[in-house]
């Protein structure tokens, strides 16, 4: 993985953590490695932290009910 890629991804397991306190740091940073696992094989990556952003933001505010 490339150092830009995964500082985007440690940046955005901060804002989701920020966002979403009660879930937990260690909960994050696997739920992004899960869904980053996803995107092994796609060529391009400069979205893949968005487009993990947008599913696990989705994911934890049909958890919490927001």
């Amino acid at each position: 993985m490339a150092h830009d890629e995964q500082r985007a991804l440690t940046e955005l397991a901060v804002r989701l953590d920020q966002r979403f306190p009660g879930l937990g740091r260690e909960r994050i940073d696997r739920d992004v490695a899960e869904h980053h696992a996803r995107f092994v094989d796609v060529t391009i990556h400069d979205f893949v932290p968005v487009l993990i952003e947008r599913q696990l933001v989705e994911t934890y505010r049909g958890a919490n009910g927001r």
